[in-house]
């Protein structure tokens, strides 16, 4: 009645790419002026400061990931007296690397203003209203030069480097007290240690920052079965996020500072671990003899020790999100033949405290130019990269024994990325700063969305079967994720795809 199994992965991905992005956050699509300057440097370079042209921002990356773990684990049943056990005990090692850099090319980004006479030239910025997708970009040695050159990768002391380790044990233990009352207890361990490399000057060395976090998170639930179709439950559980815990890939927003100064060297000893509670209640239930199953659950999921920035020098663990919602399933057979699956959830994710944010009074006379700040624009709002609404149904039918058919619809709400605003500071010569409320708020976001997808399958025989599949039946264009930094994820269009599956 134990088993002990052990499970060990390794896995290496490379990564590069370069393209560009639409940035509005240069003031060129807006404008910053109701005229464009004729005189000085300015007029030289032909400044457009009255909107309706974008940046077209460059990004670019290369690099790879690769990782190495073991994960064993020791799982069974015993009893206790008159008490049930099913537990499940393991332990996990874990290594990863990440190393990344930037390719080579010119963009724009070292002209301010953005946009002028030479660089709408380049392609550097595009008209707003009249854009080409095939203009002829051509790279040079830099924004100013007029010598081509390919784009090469940079050099290896440019790169930065992520290493991390870790070490965790875990326990979980379902145990039937009653025929009606089962008790469901977990922990978990973990020792996470990470560094960064950083990049240096070529002919110099190279400066690693690293930190240690210890974890500890456990999880209890009991479900109560009144009658044998119907359950009730209610559950917490603890989860935690060390800083650095994507390496400073992807949506990293508690990574490790990646230059040394001494203000990032305190904020490196200063940084603490997310953490992040959930609270649930639900009841399931069995109709017609078991072939139809209903669920609903309430909960509510709090994260604290969110990083947000208090000054240029100081990052503070005061951010709070609290996300509540309600989730309704179903599933099962409603005619023979005919499967359904399916549900709904409604979130209320709000931002409870985005810290602050940094605006900057120009200098005035004797008052040099100085950095305030305020409370961010995202408290209040909603959580970004979460939305609101969503709903999917699964259905498939058995038309003849063998021959399936089936689709699905799919809706998600709307998502924001971020948040903006035009909030401005001033000061007088004695340095009294005065700050203007916002007249705009920019929310970055996507729209909702629908999507159907079809399926139909045929069993030649017990063991081999075809299938085909088709999703975004209605080619719709749409976004399935959005950043705060003027970038979305776009969906794929009408897409088929046929399997064959085997077994042995």
């Amino acid at each position: 009645g134990i088993t002990l199994r052990n499970t060990a992965r390794y896995s290496h991905s490379d990564q590069a790419y370069i393209f560009t992005l639409p940035d509005d956050s240069q003031g060129n699509v807006r404008g910053t002026a109701a005229t464009n300057p004729t005189t000085g440097a300015a007029g030289t370079r032909g400044d457009v400061l009255t909107g309706g042209y974008v940046w077209r921002r460059g990004n670019t990356r290369y690099g790879y990931s690769e990782s190495l773990i073991d994960q064993t684990d020791l799982s069974g049943t015993f009893d206790t007296g008159g008490i049930k056990h099913s537990f499940a005990v393991g332990a996990e090692v874990a290594w990863e690397k990440t190393r990344r850099g930037t390719l080579v090319s010119a963009n724009g980004s070292t002209v301010n203003p953005r946009c002028n006479t030479a660089t709408i030239a380049r392609y550097y910025c595009a008209s707003l209203f009249n854009p080409n997708p095939s203009d002829p970009w051509v790279n040079y040695t830099s924004d100013t030069s007029s010598i081509a050159t390919p784009i090469v990768r940079g050099a290896s002391n440019t790169e930065t480097q992520n290493d991390a380790t870790t070490i965790g044990l875990y326990g979980f233990d379902s145990i039937t007290l009653l025929p009606q009352l089962i008790l469901n207890l977990g922990a978990r361990y973990d020792r996470f240690k990470s560094s960064v490399t950083l990049p240096f000057a070529a002919g110099g060395n190279a400066t690693k920052l690293s930190r240690k976090d210890e974890l500890f998170n456990w999880q209890a639930g009991l479900v109560f079965k009144p009658t044998s179709e119907t359950s009730l439950y209610a559950s917490y559980a603890t989860a935690a996020t060390p800083p650095n815990a994507l390496l400073g890939e992807g949506r990293e927003d508690n990574a490790l500072p990646t230059t040394a100064t001494p203000a990032n060297l305190a904020i490196l000893d200063a940084l603490k671990v997310q953490k992040t509670k959930s609270y649930e209640v639900g009841a399931k239930g069995s109709l017609f003899h078991e072939q139809l199953q209903l669920g609903i659950a309430v909960f509510q999921t709090d994260i604290s020790n969110a990083r947000v920035q208090i000054d240029a020098n100081t990052v503070g663990f005061l951010g709070k999100t609290r996300i509540r919602g309600v989730e309704l399933t179903a599933s099962g057979t409603i005619l023979p033949g005919w499967t359904v699956f399916g549900g709904y959830t409604y979130l209320d994710p709000k931002v409870i405290d985005g810290g602050n944010s940094a605006l900057t009074a120009a200098a005035n006379g004797r008052a040099a130019a100085q950095t305030v700040y305020v409370p961010s624009v995202n408290t209040g709002k909603q959580v970004p990269q979460t939305a609101q609404h969503s709903f999917t149904a699964t259905t498939n039918y058995e038309l003849v024994k063998g021959l399936q058919i089936g689709g699905s619809a799919i809706y998600m709400g709307r998502q924001y990325g971020g948040y903006a605003d035009n909030r401005t500071a001033t000061q007088t010569t004695a340095g009294v700063v005065t700050i203007t409320p916002a007249t705009t708020i920019l929310s970055r976001g996507i729209p909702d969305y629908w999507r159907f997808d079809a399926r139909a399958s045929y069993a030649v025989t017990p063991n081999l079967e075809l299938s085909v599949n088709a999703q975004n039946l209605t080619d719709k264009v749409y976004f399935t994720q959005t950043y705060a930094s003027h970038f979305a994820n776009i969906a794929a269009g009408r897409t088929v795809f046929g399997t064959i599956t085997a077994k042995f």
